[in-house]
């Protein structure tokens, strides 16, 4: 039974973002999680920033969300994202604003009625959400997470309109309630695309954070942490290995030859895919994990095709 759960049970997550039941899987972003809480506690609206795959969503789901809902006692709205397919029951043409309604229906429970967000504002949504309050008597911070949020500028684009509309709903909801923090999560990429709306925000949104994808210690910490729970481990210095292949980047020298060299990053998803991998070809009576095992079954260019 257990040589069963040794196969079954893959610690990595692979290709996929973490969700919060992966938390006790997720290592590398202690000081990116706690610097981000630190921010979002003391300032209105952030904005988090990365590029494609540096792992914004997992960071968001496995690590933020936790900290700030359990380590400091914060009410966290489930993650919202400004996409959603408009219920057969509501006419697209009826909704003030698709974004705000996106946003609502995300958050309403099942089996509600979606027609009665259809004119509702962010604000009148959140003053009647339940709201606990601390020991003082005081509402509970609020915080509001906007995931994939240049899904507004890539998604609906008939209804571009409608986009400032969307954050002067934002606007007004951090008005009308002191107690209220938002987080908007967006690929840097599409940073420019806000300039224009940043005036409607509080400090023009001036407060960022960048997150990086994992240099060589976090990414070590990302191998070898998921295994804590399991029977199985790194023999000394195989998982050091698998890092540095994993930091490996190819460039041209100046005669035209491809030559691999240590970078500076390694992609976090390259790596949960790679882990991933090697986890499921092991044969499940091995506890300790060699360097032939890698060889054999950690290939990182073979996983990655």
């Amino acid at each position: 039974m257990q040589i069963t759960e040794l196969k079954v049970e893959n610690p990595y997550v692979g290709p996929r973002p973490f969700e919060e039941r992966h938390q006790r899987r997720f290592f590398g972003r202690d000081w990116e999680a706690n610097e981000l809480v630190s921010l979002v506690v003391a300032h209105p609206a952030v904005l988090l920033y990365a590029q494609s795959g540096a792992g914004k969503t997992s960071l968001i789901n496995a690590k933020l969300v936790p900290l700030l809902r359990d380590g400091e006692g914060l009410q966290v709205m489930p993650v919202a994202q400004v996409r959603g397919e408009v219920p057969q029951e509501v006419q697209p043409e009826q909704i003030e604003n698709l974004f705000v309604f996106s946003t609502l229906l995300g958050w309403i429970e099942s089996g509600a009625d979606p027609a009665q967000l259809v004119g509702l504002s962010l604000s009148a949504f959140l003053a009647g959400w339940p709201r606990p309050k601390d020991e003082e008597g005081q509402p509970t911070l609020r915080v509001v997470i906007f995931d994939q949020f240049e899904e507004l500028f890539t998604l609906y684009p008939e209804r571009w309109t409608e986009r400032e509309g969307f954050f002067a709903q934002v606007a007004d909801a951090l008005s009308e309630d002191p107690f209220l923090r938002v987080l908007f999560v967006i690929r840097e990429d599409y940073l420019a695309q806000l300039d224009p709306y940043v005036a409607l925000l509080p400090e023009r949104l001036r407060t960022r954070f960048r997150l990086e994808r994992l240099r060589q210690e976090a990414a070590l910490a990302a191998v070898k942490g998921p295994l804590m729970d399991t029977k199985r481990s790194f023999a000394p210095g195989v998982a050091e290995g698998l890092v540095e292949e994993l930091l490996k980047i190819r460039v041209e020298t100046r005669v035209g030859e491809t030559v691999e060299v240590p970078g500076e990053f390694v992609e976090p998803v390259q790596l949960q895919v790679v882990c991933w991998s090697l986890w499921d070809e092991l044969p499940p009576d091995i506890t300790e994990i060699t360097q032939s095992h890698l060889r054999a079954f950690g290939d990182v260019d073979q996983a990655l095709l």
